[in-house]
């Protein structure tokens, strides 16, 4: 398994990258930790932002406060969405962000 992080200035431009996967049906949620969830169970744009608002605002000084990590088991494993789950919530908790906002999305067009 590998895991490459790369951090960015920009919440906005990670967050759309991914929800436009979402849209265009090659990517998924399958878990998110500490997000403002709508009535209906969703996270749209604004509402995901505001999730982040916080963290952002503390760390305003922060040259590139957006971590963006994609993990990349072997190709030859076969894991369910629940095993990847737990496999990025254990990450993160590991490496100190589990009590922040965090989205796991599932690209499956890659």
């Amino acid at each position: 398994m590998i895991a490459k992080m790369s951090a960015g200035n920009t919440l906005y431009g990670a967050l759309s990258y991914n929800r436009n996967k979402v849209d265009d049906n090659r990517a998924k949620v399958i878990f998110t930790g500490r997000m403002i969830e709508s009535e209906d169970g969703s996270c749209d744009m604004n509402t995901c932002l505001r999730s982040f608002e916080p963290y952002l605002l503390a760390n305003n000084k922060t040259e590139k406060p957006v971590l963006h990590v994609s993990i990349n088991p072997d190709p030859k494993d076969v894991l369910t969405d629940e095993q990847l789950s737990d496999i990025a919530q254990e990450y993160m908790q590991k490496m100190g962000y589990g009590d922040q906002p965090f989205i796991v999305y599932l690209h499956e067009d890659i």
